[in-house]
């Protein structure tokens, strides 16, 4: 996977590919670029954001960050049919949940999580989900 570097740095790489990446018990990542030559050269980087196309991490991506194109969309689930209009979407530390607006003016909260999405209508803009039931009654 190839990276840019941002801001760029003087004397550093602007870009590189992934080399190998060493996951650390505290939930951050060391990450190996083929480039990037000596310590000298990884020190400058130091603090550069890394940029990477899109469709290279389209399916690494979590849920809530691949939920974006979803907002205006219809939730329509199997069971009830049409749920209202997704307005929001709001990332919490443990679980990113769909707010969605009914017809009746209620805004209601739909945990984002991959077992209740059946599939997309991009051409309709609609999200279709299997909801548990009683979870719109909360």
């Amino acid at each position: 996977m190839e990276v840019a570097f941002v801001p760029p740095q003087i004397d550093a790489p602007r870009r590189a590919t992934v080399a190998s990446v060493s996951l650390r018990g505290d939930g951050t990542a060391t990450v190996f670029f083929d480039g990037v030559a000596d310590a000298g050269a990884a020190s400058r980087l130091a603090g550069c954001s890394c940029l990477v196309r899109r469709a290279e991490v389209a399916d690494r991506l979590p849920l809530a960050a691949q939920a974006h194109p979803w907002l205006g969309w219809q939730m329509v689930d199997a069971q009830m049919g049409p749920v209202g209009q997704i307005s929001d979407i709001q990332e919490g530390p443990a679980q990113s949940r769909l707010v969605v607006r009914t017809d009746a003016g209620r805004e209601v909260l739909v945990p984002l999580v991959e077992e209740f999405i059946v599939g997309e209508d991009e051409g309709n803009g609609r999200l279709l989900v299997q909801l548990p039931a009683g979870l719109l009654d909360l």
